[in-house]
């Protein structure tokens, strides 16, 4: 069963078709549940990268202490200006 017609065209990744208004009524059930996904989602990576940014940080003393060496454990994890350049640079490359 295809709930959406195949795309007409492409702007890069994001595909673009004409749907009807029954088509769209069709598609009506799925768009909360896939909302409330999507959103949580977003919510989930957040708190992981904040997460992420945390353990960065909290992990350089344990490895330099660890290890009897203070030159190691100059971990970080990327700002939030940095990572989408990264990722505007990965998307670019593909």
């Amino acid at each position: 069963m295809t709930l959406v017609p195949h795309p007409e065209s492409f702007d890069g990744e994001i595909g673009k078709a004409m749907v009807s208004e029954e088509e769209i009524r069709k598609l009506l059930p799925y768009t909360v549940p896939l909302n409330s996904m999507v959103s949580q989602m977003a919510s989930a990576s957040q708190e992981n990268l904040e997460l992420a940014r945390k353990i960065a940080q909290g992990i350089g003393p344990i490895v330099q202490k660890y290890f009897n060496d203070p030159t190691l454990g100059g971990l970080s994890f990327p700002s939030d200006v940095e990572l989408s350049k990264m990722i505007s640079d990965e998307i670019a490359n593909d």
